[in-house]
């Protein structure tokens, strides 16, 4: 480091404490159902002031202006925050998929989904339409040409 950007650890720990307060407020004004306190919470973090402590130095090595360093790594810090985000949502969404289809109809002898198979749904709660669902396809009474359930012969067996 350089004399000209050489700084106090008690000026590191301001920048690093500006930087989060005002990532934190830029994601909440942005996004109001966002907790200004828990992303600051969020943004205080060890592994987050490590992360904004080390890209601020490195700005300030780098040639850039503390403002141009702290810009720069609050946005870093937000992207990061994004992705971290983005990655959990996905995780859920793929845990709560809909399931792969099944394949084979067992007819009109027992109600199911026509996409997984599943027999949620008894024959008394089936609408007369067939607009009853169940993984985003109507329930299959056996009449349908597109269905693809396969229920096992042991399925069979349900009477209605």
């Amino acid at each position: 480091m350089t004399a000209q950007t050489a700084i106090t650890a008690d000026d590191l720990g301001e920048a690093v404490g500006k930087i989060a307060a005002f990532a934190a407020l830029s994601l909440h004004e942005s996004f109001p159902h966002l907790s200004p306190d828990s992303l600051v919470e969020t943004f205080t973090r060890d592994s987050a002031t490590t992360m904004i402590a080390a890209g601020f130095l490195a700005g300030l090595d780098g040639g850039k202006t503390p403002g141009e360093a702290a810009g720069a790594v609050g946005a870093d810090l937000m992207r990061a925050w994004a992705d971290a985000r983005n990655e959990a949502r996905a995780q859920v969404d793929q845990q709560t998929a809909t399931p792969d289809p099944v394949t084979g109809c067992p007819g009109p002898s027992r109600a199911h989904c026509a996409y997984c198979g599943s027999h949620r749904t008894r024959p008394d709660q089936l609408l007369p339409r067939g607009d009853t669902y169940c993984c985003g396809v109507p329930v299959c009474r056996g009449d349908r040409g597109d269905c693809v359930a396969d229920l096992d012969g042991y399925e069979k067996s349900f009477t209605a």
